[in-house]
């Protein structure tokens, strides 16, 4: 088993690689980096008799997991909001396209007929 120090010191340096990920807008790294936080997190929930909870929120509050969390939270929150605005705006303009582009594509039956 390892030290609830050592694992809440990895916890943290996972949370911290997590911000500096989202800061970059390296998204891709962030699915591992959740789930090794979780598998942290699992330790801990399957040997609660050798992990004392209130030793692990000590821990916790030592290193401020909480407050790199929080900033976690808010900065995934907005960057997520930004990348939603964009792929809203982008099919925006693919509708405004295709209703632009219909009007010029023209009726198949209109222009197949002879004029005499």
């Amino acid at each position: 088993m390892k030290d609830i120090r050592l694992l809440v010191s990895e916890y943290r340096e996972k949370t911290v690689n997590m911000l500096k990920a989202i800061e970059q807008e390296e998204y891709d790294k962030l699915n591992l980096l959740l789930e090794e936080r979780q598998k942290i997190l699992d330790i801990f929930k399957e040997n609660p008799e050798y992990y004392d909870r209130n030793q692990i929120a000590q821990g916790f509050m030592e290193k401020d997991i909480l407050v790199l969390d929080e900033k976690v939270n808010d900065l995934a929150k907005k960057n997520f909001l930004i990348v939603k605005e964009k792929l809203q705006s982008i099919n925006s303009e693919m509708i405004i396209k295709k209703k632009y582009n219909q009007g010029f594509s023209g009726n198949s039956l209109f222009f197949n007929k002879k004029v005499y």
